[in-house]
């Protein structure tokens, strides 16, 4: 996905902020299962994370589509 972004020159704060926040999701995820694999926290993060992951691909397909920078 990021590398779609840099390569069209799609990537803008917006971008940039989602895939911290799917990175951050990823690394609570990790943490949750090495430590008390809580499944409902686990669960909850990777659903979040999946759910900012998709908002980051309408965005771009939206851009791509409108030709929009």
């Amino acid at each position: 996905m990021t590398i779609l972004e840099i390569i069209t020159r799609h990537a803008d704060l917006i971008f940039v902020v989602l895939a911290w926040v799917f990175v951050l999701l990823r690394v609570i995820q990790v943490t949750v299962h090495v430590t008390n694999n809580n499944v409902s926290w686990r669960g909850a993060s990777y659903g979040i994370g999946a759910i900012v992951l998709l908002v980051m691909w309408i965005i771009f397909i939206i851009r791509i589509l409108l030709g929009l920078p």
